[in-house]
């Protein structure tokens, strides 16, 4: 299987310019003013499953600042675009609340416990087919939040827990459950 071609800003603006958005509802049995009050206050994650749907609902700024490429964790900052020429480093305390994460997330003990719940707070998509941690202790909830797209395909956890609320660690079976696409696991 090949690699889809890399492109350039200039190729995403040539192809970004010739879309056109809708100015008028789709044909449908809802009443117009529904569906553009349905684009006009969702929410970014609603946003892009609408943009989906159809046409009609994209939006004229996207809603939500995509981490493309591997974004990984040091100490207290979130590297997104990590090993690329287009890597930007966000301090914790100043990501922002509307991040979307593809293709990979390495999350390290080198990462501050407590920056990790903080940081998975500020994700609205995570469409990520690989995911690695290293020296974790992390929640269930937050474990199923980043494998929820159902693309992930590597998974490494290498002494790390996935915990309930009440701290208990949750099996690997009950994991396994949560990666349908899974190929790859490194415990």
């Amino acid at each position: 299987m090949s690699k889809p071609p890399h492109l350039t800003k200039k190729d995403v603006e040539r192809i970004v310019s010739n879309i056109k958005i809708p100015k008028s509802s789709p044909q449908c049995r809802f009443p117009s003013d529904v569906l553009k009050n349905m684009k006009k206050n969702a929410n970014p994650k609603r946003a892009l499953k609408l943009m989906k749907l159809n046409k009609f609902f994209l939006q004229e700024k996207c809603p939500f600042i995509h981490f493309a490429g591997i974004t990984d964790s040091f100490g207290d900052s979130v590297i997104a675009g990590f090993w690329t020429s287009k890597q930007k480093r966000y301090p914790i305390d100043k990501l922002p609340n509307n991040i979307g994460i593809g293709d990979a997330l390495i999350l390290r003990l080198l990462f501050k416990a407590e920056y990790l719940s903080h940081f998975i707070s500020k994700i609205i998509i995570c469409d990520i087919k690989q995911l690695k941690c290293f020296n974790l202790r992390i929640l269930y909830d937050e474990f199923k939040f980043l494998t929820s797209s159902g693309r992930v395909e590597n998974v490494e956890l290498k002494d790390t827990f996935v915990t309930s609320k009440k701290g208990e660690i949750i099996s690997y079976e009950n994991l396994l459950g949560l990666l349908p696409s899974l190929m790859y696991l490194k415990l």
